[in-house]
This record gives structure tokens, sequence and C-alpha cells, in this order.
């Protein structure tokens, strides 16, 4: 019998509760809209080819979970992308390659009853390589107030979410 392979919202979901034995790590990033600037259609399309053309250098285009793409409106309307097990090292290289204003990161969990989660950090890109952690959560959330968000927030397909 072959196995079912999930994709979609319920793999991402999944993969964001901790749920995704394979899965240790999860990235959030664009290319698009460098330094908060709004760009073309066609200019961030290509950024964001660029993007992942690194992460297949990195080799996280290749892992076997995949790279997710997602959709967001951030003050502006991006698209961008979750990438199952890459470093928060590389992370943040990408963020500043790209000229981001951040990267989101989190890193899977244990609770002593053996439960798994994961810590999110929103990490601000100093634009020199570096990156500084300005907010940690250990939730995400994709609940009706979510659903109904004009801003400020990530999905795949129809399915919102915020970290």
């Amino acid at each position: 019998m072959q196995e079912l392979q999930e994709h979609g919202w319920p793999r991402v979901r999944r993969m964001m509760l901790g749920d995704v034995d394979s899965v240790e790590s999860v990235g959030v990033i664009t290319a698009q809209n460098p330094n908060t600037q709004r760009l073309t259609n066609r200019r961030n399309l290509s950024l964001n080819r660029q993007l992942l053309a690194a992460l297949d250098e990195k080799r996280c285009a290749a892992q076997p979970c995949g790279v997710h793409k997602l959709k967001g409106m951030f003050g502006n309307p991006e698209d961008s992308f979750l990438v199952p097990n890459i470093s928060s090292t590389d992370l943040i290289e990408l963020g500043n390659q790209f000229y981001q204003q951040s990267v989101i990161w989190g890193h899977k969990r244990i609770t002593r009853q053996s439960e798994p989660y994961f810590d999110w950090s929103y990490i601000e890109c100093d634009g020199k390589g570096g990156g500084k952690i300005t907010q940690s959560r250990s939730v995400s959330v994709s609940n009706e107030d979510v659903q109904s968000r004009e801003d400020f927030y990530s999905a795949v397909g129809e399915k919102k979410f915020i970290i």
C-alpha cells in the first residue's frame, strides 16, 4: 500500500504544530518588496525566483518536505515561502541578502509530556548579515478572527494564519 502524501494547508499546519517527525525547524521568508518598498509584480516574481535558486543552492528546496508557497499581506501583498528544516543562520543570511526587514524562524521543542510544539522567533535583519530576535512566541493561530484579517497574515490557499 502506498503512503498518502499530504499537501497544502493540512501538511503546513501539521509542520507548524511540530507534528511532522522529519521537520525540526521552519522558516518563513520572501524576497519581495525589499527594504519594505513595493515593487512591480514582475520584479517581485523575479526576486522570488532568485530566492528559490538560493534555497536550492543551500539544498533547502531539495529537502524531503519541500518548500511551500504562501500568500500574505504585510502592508503590501507578498508571496513568501515556508521552508522546512532551514537553519536560523541560513534564513537570516537570505533575509539580509534579499534586503528583507524580517524573517520568521521556528524550531521544534518537546513538552514534559512528550508533546511537540514550535517556538517561533520574529527576527529583524540588520542588513549586514546578522539579525536580532525582537519577538518570540510558541503559538500559531488560524481561528475565525485570523480568517477575517485584511492585513498582517500569511495564507496557504485560502486558509490564513499568523504566528
